[in-house]
């Protein structure tokens, strides 16, 4: 006995339809929907000016405020107004999003994102607490 299975993308294109989305069946998110900066799905896809790679927009606005310097290719003078939206990326990452929701699959988040640049870290003196009591203690 043979199982014979039609290949969606094939099915798709013999009945017309404009494009499947191929979902990993693992969750992984291909290269071309991935954040320059953090790996993972973009969210509000921006083109950098400076080296055209895409990346999310909240992560890379703040690197900009906080370096004025591309995150990716480290050209400088580079700010949040600069950046381009990517529509069609955009289109391509809610197409895949939609995509996975109705095949039930969970897209993976990556744990290679690039860490923040370093904050000074806030001087915390040490709470000194006198042995006795401040009050007299008695009604």
């Amino acid at each position: 006995l043979v199982l014979c299975e039609p290949s969606v993308a094939d099915f798709a294109k013999a009945i017309g339809s404009k494009s499947v989305v191929q979902v990993p069946w693992d969750g992984s998110v291909p290269k071309e929907l991935q954040c320059a900066l953090s790996k993972d799905l973009l969210r509000e896809a921006v083109v950098l000016p400076c080296c055209q790679s895409n990346a999310s927009l909240a992560p890379v606005s703040e690197r900009l405020h906080e370096t004025s310097a591309c995150p990716v290719c480290m050209q400088p003078d580079i700010t949040p107004d600069m950046l381009k939206p990517n529509t069609k990326l955009r289109e391509s990452v809610a197409a895949f999003l939609k995509a996975a929701i109705q095949q039930g699959i969970r897209i993976k988040s990556s744990s290679q994102a690039l860490p923040p640049p370093p904050k000074p870290a806030p001087s915390r003196s040490p709470e000194v607490r006198s042995p006795h009591h401040s009050g007299d203690g008695g009604d």
